[in-house]
């Protein structure tokens, strides 16, 4: 190759290559570098495990995954905060960011930088929950508990996460004035109430949810009982008897006993946990007289399911007794049962030797919710009525 001074080299052709084609595919090569690595610092947002692929050149959004897994994982609290750090620097304004750089700065001891970054935060931006949690907390801890109600709203309206919500209700619950303003955002927020009085029931203790049991009653006309029924039934599915009951006597109705009837009513079984729920069989005909009497008639010879409904006994003996009569000599009488919740296992049970409709059960200790069961046979029965009594 020929080379000459103040020239550009050319081959043995006597040529000079162009340099354009190879400046072109470089740049095009850098250009979709960028934008690979960017899209893969935004998609890091949704993926934390790619923020290890992001060279720190490129981190912005994964910045913030890196500083939040650190923080979880509690790693080394100068690590954090040098990265919280390098986040605050690429990207100051979002309020999240300066929510995860004052618990960095939280973790290293440095309290009034981390202050300052949460009232920014807080001012900033109130859709980050770190920023309204850290000011609700503060709102109550001075006793403030309208504002720390604004907080919370604030919270369930950006559906923050569990942990959250749960430290957040746990804060209320501790006190009687924050139980007080927690029973007046339930009645404020029917959207909210189921998700409220769980969270109180998972976060309150034996004592304190009881309390704002009482603190709701006022409230009464104001609760949306759909809500609260979806919510007493999962509680009653899950055995936990200690929440179901007096949660449903914020929307049972006037002179109802909920649990400690056996009483056949008109309730219907979708609007009431308690309520029975009776057999659509269309072989089965059945109606319910002014005094609580069933009468029924079943056309089949096979024994099938006439009604059922929950229970919250206490464990020991219980007697159950039969009323009513068949409707023609000789008839069947009705078959009952009972069943633990969740478990389905059936409860030990014998008839009583001098009467033959009395049916005696025993709930063991760790059967706190029953389903109670009514079969019946083939025939029908007039003013079929059960009764039970604590031995």
């Amino acid at each position: 190759m020929n080379m000459a001074v103040g020239k550009r080299p050319v081959n043995d052709k006597g040529v000079r290559p162009k340099a354009g084609p190879f400046l072109l595919f470089f740049g095009w090569l850098a250009a979709a570098s960028v934008i690979l690595f960017a899209e893969l610092d935004r998609q890091a947002r949704y993926q934390p495990d790619l923020t290890g692929y992001v060279p720190t050149a490129f981190r912005s959004f994964s910045q913030a995954t890196r500083v939040e897994r650190l923080l979880k994982d509690r790693a080394d609290p100068s690590a954090a905060y040098l990265e919280a750090s390098r986040l605050l620097l690429r990207r100051p304004l979002p309020a999240e960011n300066l929510s995860l750089y004052a618990l960095a700065a939280a973790r290293t001891g440095k309290e009034q930088q981390s202050i300052q970054a949460l009232e920014l935060a807080a001012a900033r931006g109130w859709h980050d929950e770190i920023a309204q949690y850290a000011a609700l907390d503060a709102a109550a801890r001075a006793g403030d508990w309208p504002s720390a109600s604004l907080r919370l709203q604030a919270l369930l309206q950006i559906q923050a996460r569990a942990p959250v919500l749960g430290r957040a209700v746990q804060d209320f619950m501790a006190d009687p004035s924050g139980r007080t303003a927690l029973a007046g955002l339930t009645a404020r927020s029917p959207s909210f109430q189921y998700q409220i009085l769980s969270l109180a029931g998972a976060h309150g203790s034996e004592d304190t949810f009881p309390l704002f049991l009482d603190a709701l009653k006022p409230f009464k006309g104001r609760m949306d009982c759909g809500a609260v029924k979806n919510l007493v039934t999962r509680w009653l599915a899950r055995g936990e008897v200690r929440l179901a009951p007096e949660t449903w006597r914020l929307c049972a109705l006037d002179g109802d006993r909920g649990a400690s009837t056996l009483a056949f009513s008109n309730h219907e079984g979708d609007r009431d946990p308690f309520a029975w729920h009776f057999s659509d069989h269309p072989g089965i005909a059945w109606s319910l007289d002014a005094s609580g009497g069933l009468t029924y008639r079943h056309k089949e010879q096979l024994a099938r399911l006439l009604g059922w409904r929950v229970l919250t006994l206490a464990p020991g003996f219980h007697r159950v007794k039969m009323e009513g009569r068949p409707a023609a000599m000789n008839g069947n009488y009705p078959s009952v049962r009972l069943r633990c919740v969740p478990s389905g296992t059936m409860a030990a049970m014998e008839m009583a030797s001098n009467d033959p409709q009395i049916i005696a059960f025993l709930v063991p200790k760790d059967c706190p919710v029953q389903k109670l069961e009514v079969k019946v046979l083939g025939g029908g029965f007039q003013g079929f009525r059960l009764v039970t009594a604590q031995e």
